[in-house]
């Protein structure tokens, strides 16, 4: 949800407890900057359970990325919750280049053969 022309906040939910830390980098990750952070920790019948609301900043009107790439940001959360995606910087593709988190995976594969088959520093002709 859009708060301001720079700033959204994110809500996140997980049967799970949420750690602030994978949080953080997740959402560094995914291009995004933390600002504040609300922690609710819920006790269900069966299990514990999280909520935790992220106010996020990035230059030039995060929410408008947020909102065209929704559903792109709701698939690699789930991935990356389920451990069938890496977390790392190229997840940035996501928001900024319009990217899935599949499309990201392929490009992380292959960025990860290039580098076996010409070592960084080797210059190339």
């Amino acid at each position: 949800m859009p708060r301001t022309s720079e700033t959204a906040s994110v809500q996140l939910c997980s049967v799970r407890s949420l750690d602030l830390t994978d949080i953080l980098k997740t959402m560094q990750n995914l291009g995004l900057t933390v600002t504040e952070e609300l922690r609710i920790p819920l006790t269900l019948p069966r299990a514990d359970a999280a909520t935790s609301t992220a106010s996020t900043s990035r230059p030039r009107r995060p929410h408008r990325r947020l909102r065209s790439g929704e559903q792109r940001f709701v698939d690699v959360l789930r991935a990356l919750d389920e451990e069938r995606a890496t977390n790392d910087p190229l997840n940035g593709l996501i928001l900024s280049a319009g990217l899935t988190w599949r499309d990201v995976e392929v490009l992380r594969t292959l960025r990860n053969h290039l580098l076996q088959i010409r070592p960084t520093g080797t210059p190339t002709r």
